[in-house]
């Protein structure tokens, strides 16, 4: 009784959210997707904003398995999270959505996302680039994700280092 009585707030809010992940992840007891989403939303609105990071995947995956319906706003959301949190929403979002065109616009965002972090941009192009190939499209169309994520690969390794190794040899 000693310990659950005297560490109230931001560590109960974090013993709070591992409970709710273990429960979610698990599917222990949540059978109702629509009861997930609300489990969820209560967790998101008793949780500081610091807490709602790892909660945004497991949320999308609920809406998903329940139709999608409002999923558009809720991504609207995320808007102030760091662009690799939004990628990884937007992919998951993409790789559990039932509707092919939900699922496109979600990895394009994913890619789009992080736009100016090339090296974390990679592994979203060829993921769009692999999605495309299996879903039908043009094969044109996942080679040039798949040679955008190549040329990316290619411009980070052409970053001279400044070992030195040249700036002596020349004088």
């Amino acid at each position: 009784i000693g310990d659950g009585a005297s560490g109230e707030g931001a560590g109960d809010a974090g013993a709070v959210q591992v409970r709710l992940g273990l429960g979610i992840n698990t599917g222990a007891g949540i059978k109702d997707k629509s009861a997930g989403v609300k489990l969820l939303d209560r967790a998101f609105a008793s949780l500081p904003e610091s807490a709602h990071e790892s909660l945004w995947e497991q949320k999308v995956v609920f809406m998903c398995r329940r139709g999608g319906k409002g999923i558009a706003g809720e991504m609207y959301k995320m808007k102030d999270f760091a662009p690799s949190i939004q990628a990884r929403v937007w992919a998951v979002l993409g790789s559990n959505s039932e509707n092919k065109k939900e699922q496109l616009n979600a990895l394009m965002r994913a890619v789009e996302a992080l736009s100016a972090t090339p090296l974390q941009k990679v592994e979203h192009l060829v993921t769009l680039g692999e999605w495309l190939y299996c879903s039908g499209y043009p094969l044109a169309d996942a080679e040039d994700q798949l040679m955008a994520a190549i040329d990316l690969l290619m411009d980070c390794e052409e970053v001279p280092d400044d070992d030195g190794d040249d700036g002596g040899a020349s004088t």
